[in-house]
């Protein structure tokens, strides 16, 4: 139908991705030099496609399943490395927002595999690039590093920048989950163990990287409901590690900090309101309540105006 029915082909088994597969190839010359029409070939081999599938029963290519499959960890023994490999970088990549290879590497390592940038030459020019490896539960390679190359298009360098860049938008949609967790939980002041665990409560987890002297350099956290992985400095400065380090190092807890100006502003309105009728309230009943603080500022306030309303049905009570 699309005219290579007289045309040598050659058919081969591909397992480049987590599904088995296999690729038809074949010429757009025929014997006598002429060529087959390829006008609108793309159209017309969908078409094509789609009737065999509904002849023969076969899963269309357009209705995959909107979240994919999760691969299992990689094992040495199960065979053909780069195949388990691409698995995990694929469903990675179709499954969490991030924004560094760092960030990537943590999700990857559920899966014992690790990515790591290559920086070289290429005819004179510089050229960045990746390569993959499997790994054992340390983080250990225990494989010759694998170049995106050899796997496809889906996972090379420039797909993971492009994915680098779409994620920026989704982090900043979705990372007001970890900020308000972060705050909740450190109102309690954990120490690191009780931090990660309490984190964990809230579907969260959290990777700290300390170095051999125990400090702090960098704090991750993989939010599995939203789909992202996020180093703590993108969710603003005052979650970067730096502030972690200094805190589990025993200084004061800068998130019981933060919360004070709003109690302050919720103070400050209280009394302007106690204050907007001085004669309706003593002098030493203002003072009094100068020194009262949150809700028994609200209490009073809410106890004026009763009272206000009380003597303005007093003042309009016919005679």
């Amino acid at each position: 139908r699309l005219g290579y029915g007289d045309q040598p082909f050659i058919v081969f088994k591909h397992r480049d991705i987590a599904r088995e597969h296999i690729h038809l190839v074949s010429t757009r010359v025929r014997h006598d030099g002429s060529k087959i029409r390829d006008a609108m070939e793309h159209v017309r081999s969908t078409r094509i496609m789609r009737s065999l599938e509904a002849k023969f029963g076969l899963l269309p290519s357009q209705k995959k399943a909107g979240v994919s499959v999760k691969p299992s960890a990689v094992e040495i023994g199960a065979g053909d490395i780069k195949r388990q490999v691409a698995a995990a970088v694929q469903y990675v990549l179709g499954r969490y927002a991030f924004q560094s290879v760092g960030e990537m590497n943590l999700l990857l390592t559920r899966f014992r595999v690790t990515a790591e940038e290559v920086k070289t030459e290429r005819k004179g020019r510089p050229f960045d690039g990746i390569v993959y490896a499997a790994t054992d539960t340390d983080g250990h390679k225990i494989c010759t590093p694998i170049k995106a190359s050899e796997i496809g298009r889906q996972v090379s360098y420039a797909t993971l920048r492009r994915h680098f860049e779409q994620s920026k938008s989704v982090v900043r949609e979705r990372a007001g989950a970890i900020r308000r967790a972060i705050a909740d939980v450190m109102q309690t002041s954990p120490d690191r163990a009780e931090f990660i665990d309490r984190m964990r409560g809230h579907g969260i987890e959290t990777v700290l990287r300390s170095n051999a002297a125990g400090r702090l350099y960098g704090i991750t956290f993989i939010d599995d409901a939203n789909g992202i992985a996020v180093n703590g400095s993108r969710l603003g400065k005052g979650f970067a590690a730096n502030v972690f380090n200094a805190y589990f190092a025993g200084e004061p807890n800068p998130f019981l900090e933060m919360s004070r100006p709003k109690e302050k502003e919720e103070q400050t309105a209280a009394v302007e309101e106690l204050t907007e009728s001085p004669n309706d309230m003593p002098p030493t009943e203002i003072d009094l309540s100068l020194q009262v603080h949150g809700a028994d500022l609200r209490e009073l306030a809410f106890q004026r105006r009763l009272r206000n309303r009380a003597r303005v049905r007093l003042r309009r009570k016919p005679r």
